[in-house]
């Protein structure tokens, strides 16, 4: 397999916002490294301490090409974060890797329920969330980079 998904570290930080960052403005929204990517500042801390995880999809060279996270919002229920392909990647069955592998960790830790947000310009992970059963809920904020919240009961 050309692609391998790892554990994120903070050593993996600034390939990990490249990456981000390079996806938010291709897509005309703007990273907030003080506010909705604040988290990406110290991932050891803002995942893994707090009970998640953050995994990178690497290519055979060792470039990190993908990302995928989730937070635990509550007892049984985590949120899916920070899931990023890049573009010439997409449409190859990544996606559905990352997903598989972010979706097999949550149930391992007694998830019941995965919620995430999105805006309506990420018409690709839309669709491969819908693809997985998420359904639309009604969003607890809206901002300039949501606009749409999805759950899956697992």
């Amino acid at each position: 397999m050309k692609y391998k998904i790892r554990r994120a570290t903070n050593k993996d930080i600034p390939e990990i916002k490249n990456l981000i960052f390079g996806v938010l403005q291709e897509y005309g929204l703007v990273p907030d490294e003080e506010g909705q990517d604040s988290s990406l500042s110290n991932i050891e801390a803002n995942y893994f301490g707090k009970g998640g995880y953050f995994a990178v999809l690497v290519s055979f060279e060792n470039e990190i090409v993908g990302t995928i996270s989730v937070v635990r919002a509550a007892k049984g229920e985590f949120e899916l974060r920070k899931m990023f392909l890049k573009k010439e990647l997409r449409g190859k069955g990544l996606g559905k890797l990352m997903m598989n592998f972010i979706l097999q960790y949550a149930k391992s830790n007694q998830c019941k329920k995965v919620t995430l947000d999105t805006i309506n310009v990420l018409h690709e992970a839309i669709g491969l969330y819908k693809s997985y059963g998420f359904k639309p809920v009604k969003p607890k904020i809206i901002n300039d980079r949501i606009d749409q919240t999805y759950e899956l009961k697992l």
